[in-house]
């Protein structure tokens, strides 16, 4: 029952935005599609358009598939992100840190350790202080059932929906230790509502978050 109700059957797949201006509210009409600069069908494009968005219709929540990648407070062992081995004093002081250490551009500037070059680097970096832990997922390993430490990782639906549609599925790492969601516009048949995978925690243009209000 979830998702496009302009599917038929149980395939209620979401359309994808597979434009690449970051055109909000675009649709190419289909579940998967290649890239494309221009927006195909817009928002307000009854079926085309609206098959894009979460209910099918113009009042439902657009770019879940598609568009830009999005952010998640999901975060790996209270890893920073990626480091390389060099940098410039530049790119160092964007990101507050003054310690001399490597720091790359693939950073999310909290202090915590960083992964390098597919492993794991204890060097602790300094940065911006953590939030309350009520505000971020911790993950303690990269297995999808027992991630979530102390608590169960059932209800975080990652084993439950990895690979839904095709969408791509991949868990948080030392290296790569921040969830970005939904895919972005060159991604295809892998992006899509169930599409979770991991980035280092810089900024970029192909990734973008999502604000949600809870009561």
């Amino acid at each position: 029952k979830y998702g496009n109700p302009l599917y038929e059957g149980t395939n209620k797949e979401i359309y994808m935005n597979n434009n690449s201006g970051y055109i909000t509210g675009c649709s190419s009409g289909l579940p998967s599609a290649e890239s494309s600069s221009n927006c195909e069908y817009t928002y307000d494009i009854e079926e085309k358009g609206t098959g894009a968005s979460t209910t099918g219709n113009i009042y439902g929540i657009y770019d879940m598939s598609g568009g830009a990648l999005e952010y998640m407070m999901g975060n790996y062992n209270h890893y920073s992100g990626y480091t390389s081995d060099s940098y410039t004093k530049e790119e160092a002081q964007a990101m507050g840190r003054d310690d001399g250490a490597a720091v790359g551009v693939w950073n999310s500037g909290y202090t915590g350790k960083t992964g390098f070059d597919n492993k794991e680097w204890t060097k602790e970096l300094g940065g911006r202080d953590w939030p309350e832990s009520k505000y971020y997922d911790l993950y303690t390993s990269d297995n999808y059932n027992t991630a979530c430490g102390e608590s169960s990782c059932k209800g975080h639906a990652m084993n439950e929906v990895a690979g839904w549609y095709s969408d791509y599925s991949g868990m948080v790492v030392a290296w790569r230790p921040w969830f970005v969601l939904g895919g972005y516009y060159g991604n295809g048949v892998g992006a899509g509502v169930f599409s979770f995978s991991s980035n280092g925690g810089d900024g970029n243009t192909n990734y973008s978050f999502r604000i949600v209000l809870t009561p």
